[in-house]
Order: structure tokens, then C-alpha cells, then sequence
């Protein structure tokens, strides 16, 4: 799942199983949202009979919003194999309309025979949208010297999106990243394993390629140490400024405007995938908030820790759940300002 609010528009993606279509082909991504106290009936963003994965929605402040995934550009016969499902990915994009309660015609963005993926939406209005993804010509999931990979951006102007163009080309295989945009400038944040084809996160580092004024710069690297800077999610206040938070080595880390000299820790364990795979949300008013599973005296539950804007810390953690069951695969989002809402996946696993 995906979640993303508005001041009390709370608004959601996820997939589902579709068990009327063959086995290639069922998983569709779906939306629904909540009114404070119930979720609506889940509806297709575009039900196109070909699997969706990975759906992402940026929601505003009048109720609309815009969902991007990606999308199989053809049906899959059952015969299907990995390589055909990555070659035949494209990406994605439609509109919701709050006044009618419905998902407009999608657009595909891509049409072609490689691997598109990862897309990402950033922006403050819905006249001024930013959306990104990654693409491999040569249908490479991670990456390398060999097989680079392209990261590409359109943008939407409230009545059409411009022609896509390629932002820059990443020689290693990128992991995660992360869009910020507030209308005129816009930073794109990756960890990238700099030693492509190695089991070792110490080589993962963070780097940043940053558009002013409409101009997009070069790839410069944020870290460059021993220790693995993984997952980067970015937030921006109502000032403009950006808060970039991510797990370097094994401190769950935030940075305002990229200052790494000012970072400030939110939580320090021993370094894990379940600790790098976080989720960050803000809300309008400054507040901040981590979330990620972890082992407890169960399989797995949930722990969160806050940030408090006014004195400038984050504090100590807390944990959401506690049963027998294992959460993961979440997202979350603020519901106004002082209610934070997550939405996970729960599942019993065997002993």
C-alpha cells in the first residue's frame, strides 16, 4: 500500500488479487479513502485487464489527486517468464476526480520494449506536478557499468504532461530513491551500491541530483563512507525547506536542506533491512514521524518515533503493535495534524 493526505483528504493505493484473471495478469491496483471514520469501497485506478505494480498517489488539498504505477503493456500468457514481465513494464498515470468519485482515462507514459519502473510524484498544486522513474534499455532490475540505468521526469502543467525527458544516467544499480518538489525547484535523492554486484551495504551511499529554476544539474554524491546509507525519503515544511532522512549505518538520520553537519539521530540499532526499510511522514505543521517493523517478542511489530518541531528532537520509540502476527509492507500518512494513521499488511506466520 501507498497512502498520501491533505489536510483531511486521506487517500490510498494498494493491489489486489483479482482472482477473474489468469494468473499473469491479476494483480490490479486499487484506491480508496478515508472519512474519518470508515474507508470506501476500494475501486480500480484503471482496470485494464494487465497486472499493476507498485502504485503511488500524491493527494491536494481540494480532493483531487494523481496516482502513477506501473502497468504490463500487454496480457501475459500463464507460459509467461520474469524476463517478458520486465521488458513489457511501462509506466503509468491518471487523475481522480473528487466532485465525480472517479478515476479518469489513464495515460501511459512509456510505449517500449524495456524495463520502466520506480515512479515517484512530487508537488504543492495540482496544475504543477512532478513525476519521475527509472528505466533500463537493457531490462537490468538493479543495474550496473554494463547496463545503466535512466532516470527520467515529465511534468504535469494542469492540462497536459510535458514530453518526458532523461534526467541523468546511474552506472550502478540504484536501490531506493526518493522525489521532493515545491513548484520551481525539486531534488531527487538514491542510494546507489557503488560496488555493483557486491553483498556488502557498505558500499551504498546517497547521492542527489537537483533542479533550480527549471534546470536539472549532475549526479553529486551526499556520503561517502564505510557504513551503508540506505532508503532516503524526503519531506518539505511550508517554507520550503527539506528534511532528508535515512538510515545511515545504524542510525535512523535526518538532515534539513542537505546540511550533513547538522544531522540529528532518531533511533540507533543494530543495522538491518527491516530498520532500512522505514517509512517517513509530515504533517503541514512541522511534525515528523519514522515508522518500520521490527522483531519483538513476536515475529514482528510496529514501532514509530516522533518528531517534535518546536523543541527540535526526535523523541523515544514506540511501539504501535503487539500480537502475534506479522505487520509489514507499510505506509502511513497525517490525517490533519495530530492524528497519524498507518496502513500495513498483517499476516499469521508459522512456527
Amino acid at each position: 500500500p501507498n497512502c498520501s493526505s491533505s489536510g483531511t483528504n486521506f487517500y490510498m493505493v494498494f493491489l489486489e488479487d483479482n482472482t477473474n484473471r489468469t494468473s499473469m495478469n491479476r494483480t490490479m491496483a486499487m484506491f480508496s479513502h478515508y472519512d474519518g471514520s470508515m474507508w470506501s469501497l476500494p475501486i480500480a485506478l484503471a482496470d485494464d485487464g494487465t497486472a499493476d505494480f507498485h502504485p503511488r498517489i500524491l493527494t491536494f488539498a481540494d480532493g483531487s489527486a494523481v496516482a502513477a504505477w506501473e502497468n504490463e503493456g500487454k496480457l501475459e500468457p500463464d507460459t509467461a517468464a520474469l524476463s517478458d514481465m520486465v521488458s513489457n513494464l511501462e509506466v503509468s498515470v491518471a487523475w481522480y476526480n473528487p466532485t465525480a468519485g472517479i478515476w479518469l482515462p489513464a495515460r501511459q507514459m512509456t510505449t517500449n520494449s524495456f524495463l520502466d519502473r520506480s515512479p515517484k510524484l512530487a508537488g504543492r498544486s495540482k496544475t504543477n506536478v512532478l513525476m519521475t522513474w527509472i528505466s533500463n534499455p537493457t531490462n537490468d532490475t538493479d543495474g550496473s557499468a554494463t547496463a545503466p540505468n535512466q532516470i527520467w521526469s515529465a511534468k504535469w502543467n494542469g492540462t497536459a504532461w510535458s514530453a518526458p525527458q532523461v534526467l541523468a544516467t546511474v552506472s550502478n544499480a540504484l536501490l531506493k530513491y526518493d522525489l521532493a518538489y515545491d513548484g520551481t525547484n525539486a531534488n531527487l535523492v538514491m542510494s546507489v551500491d557503488t560496488v555493483s554486484g557486491s553483498t556488502n551495504a557498505n558500499g551504498h551511499e546517497l547521492f542527489r541530483l537537483a533542479c533550480q529554476n527549471g534546470s536539472w544539474g549532475t549526479l553529486t554524491e551526499l556520503t561517502s563512507d564505510q557504513v551503508p546509507d540506505d532508503n532516503p525519503q524526503m519531506i518539505l515544511d511550508s517554507a520550503g525547506n527539506v528534511t532528508l532522512a535515512w538510515l545511515k549505518g545504524n542510525e535512523l538520520s535526518s538532515m534539513v536542506n542537505f546540511n550533513l553537519a547538522n544531522r540529528k539521530v532518531a533511533r540507533t540499532n543494530e543495522y538491518s533491512s527491516n530498520l532500512a526499510d522505514f517509512t517517513l511522514a509530515g504533517s503541514s505543521d512541522g511534525k515528523m514521524a519514522f515508522l518500520w517493523a521490527e522483531p519483538s517478542e513476536n515475529n514482528s511489530d510496529l514501532y514509530s518515533v516522533f518528531y517534535d518541531p518546536i523543541f527540535g528532537v526526535w523523541g523515544m520509540p514506540r511501539q504501535w503493535t503487539h500480537d502475534p502476527q506479522a505487520e509489514y509492507g507499510k505506509t502511513m500518512a497525517f490525517y490533519g495534524t495530530n492524528e497519524l494513521i498507518a496502513v500495513y499488511n498483517r499476516t499469521m506466520i508459522s512456527s
